[in-house]
């Protein structure tokens, strides 16, 4: 979480949902990971700028199988 704070608030939502829609949130943590890690490869201004379309669009889905 402290991660997606430096990025911003928009992907602090986007990890929180993510934690928050899985039973354990050892589940959530992998796609988190990886949520976060595209700011290595695009930045973290896209990153961010990408989680507020997500948010905008309704587009943050359950990683439940």
């Amino acid at each position: 979480m402290q991660g997606a704070g430096t990025i911003g608030p928009n992907t602090k939502i986007v990890i929180s949902m993510v934690l928050g829609r899985v039973r354990h949130p050892e589940q959530g943590y992998r796609a988190n990971m990886g949520i976060l890690k595209l700011s290595d490869q695009y930045g973290k201004e896209r990153l961010e700028k990408a989680c507020a379309i997500a948010l905008n669009h309704d587009m943050v889905v359950s990683c439940q199988a």
